[in-house]
């Protein structure tokens, strides 16, 4: 309930932030159950503009555990279905609690697979949740450009279609792909 209310409240704010937003491609997200947004990070609103903007489901978000020290904005984050993550160590939990989620179909999950604004190198910690849930992934860009014009863009969905351990190499090529498709949106 949190959630709905708070996304209402983000998205007039969003709008007098950027204008309207030109959403194309919404037609490709999956018609039922769970999915993973998968998007490069360049702006401090990218999670705001896919929860504001992808109505159709609630989503869960992973956050930088820097922003859960301050206890009110901790329950705030709580509340908005994000979940903490260590950058530097990752844990195995991390890559655990999404699997469960999407697996129950409890809400879909975005994930920016750099893991950082100022970074263009992919991690691929979303292979392996998409691997494990068994959930397409959906690959999508935001672009800020001037008051009014800003897009999101959503491309079609695609699996992770290995049951075996993926290689270094075979991550690489995948890697490889997903920053194609970002390319073409």
């Amino acid at each position: 309930m949190i959630y709905r209310y708070v996304r209402f409240i983000l998205g007039i704010c969003l709008m007098i932030y950027v204008g309207r937003i030109i959403v194309k491609g919404i037609e490709n997200l999956p018609k039922s159950g769970s999915y993973i947004i998968v998007a490069p990070h360049h702006h401090f609103i990218d999670a705001i503009v896919f929860a504001t903007q992808i109505r159709a489901t609630d989503f869960f978000f992973i956050a930088k555990k820097e922003l859960f020290k301050n206890k009110i904005f901790s329950w705030f984050l709580g509340k908005l279905n994000a979940f903490p993550v260590d950058r530097k160590n990752p844990s195995l939990a991390t890559l655990q609690f999404p699997i469960k989620k999407l697996t129950e179909n409890q809400q879909s999950f975005v994930i920016f697979p750099t893991g950082s604004r100022y970074s263009s190198q992919l991690k691929s910690g979303y292979l392996l949740i998409a691997k494990s849930s068994k959930k397409p992934i959906v690959p999508a860009k935001f672009e800020f450009n001037s008051w009014g014009r800003s897009r999101l863009t959503i491309g079609k969905p695609y699996f992770i279609a290995s049951d075996e351990r993926l290689s270094k190499t075979e991550k690489k090529i995948l890697n490889e792909e997903l920053e194609l498709k970002f390319a073409a949106l």
